[in-house]
């Protein structure tokens, strides 16, 4: 007699049956789902190190500059009134300064060979000194009249010629033996000497001239009268010999 089998058994075998005759699962027509791709994840840059900045150096201050004080102008002195240049035929009047001539310092010495006094003017004849410089500067200048300046000297009364670098006496002749036979050639009468003192008569435009020297410039001064009221200057030279200049003052009273 054959042993019964289990309930359970028996059970499962019924499950496994029916399992196995169920209708087949339907098959999905459609195409598969598209797998999800995966993110690409990008490393980040490495960011490049930025250069080390070098800081600007601080510039040092400007020192400020201390104003220096502005002297103050010394005050200059009244100017003197300047000599007018000679404008030869023109009436001066006597407290009108008049220069003419050479200019001061030109180193050529002249000599007063005469003064010579008339009614209405005063001539003073010149020539150069006898030694050789002399003469050869004398040649060489253009002027040959010396440097001479007519002033009126209101505290004294007195009209003033001042002659710079002219003397009264000439002294004897010197130089190579050129110099003694140019200056005979001419005629001139050296050595010259004219005294200091009084000049001539007193006239009726001015009284008292006199000459006087200090060996290296001469002074000719006189005493206008109340009839002179003006004077003019001439130059030339006589006998149209260049060795042997001359200049005038002319006198008049009011017209």
């Amino acid at each position: 007699m054959r042993e019964p089998i289990p309930a359970l058994l028996l059970l499962g075998a019924v499950l496994l049956t029916l399992a196995g005759c169920g209708a087949p699962a339907a098959e999905t027509s459609g195409p598969e789902p598209a797998a999800t791709p995966s993110p690409v994840v990008q490393a980040a840059p490495t960011p490049s190190p930025s250069p080390v900045s070098t800081p600007a150096p601080t510039p040092a201050p400007s020192p400020v500059p201390t104003p220096e004080p502005t002297p103050s102008p010394e005050p200059e002195p009244p100017a003197e009134e300047a000599a007018a240049p000679l404008e030869e035929a023109v009436w001066h009047d006597w407290e009108d300064a008049v220069t003419f001539g050479m200019e001061a310092g030109s180193g050529c010495p002249l000599v007063v060979g005469e003064v010579q006094v008339e009614e209405d003017s005063l001539t003073v004849s010149l020539l150069p000194a006898g030694n050789e410089a002399a003469l050869l500067a004398y040649l060489e200048a253009e002027e040959r009249i010396p440097a001479t300046e007519v002033s009126y000297d209101a505290d004294a009364g007195a009209l003033v010629l001042h002659m710079s670098d002219t003397a009264l006496d000439s002294g004897e002749i010197s130089g190579d033996d050129w110099v003694f036979d140019f200056l005979n050639e001419h005629g001139l009468p050296y050595p010259v000497s004219t005294p200091m003192g009084s000049v001539g008569e007193d006239t009726a435009y001015f009284t008292k001239a006199a000459i006087s020297s200090n060996g290296t410039d001469t002074y000719l001064t006189l005493l206008p009268t109340a009839e002179a009221v003006q004077y003019q200057v001439e130059t030339g030279c006589h006998d149209g010999d260049e060795l042997r200049p001359w200049f005038r003052l002319t006198f008049r009273g009011a017209e």
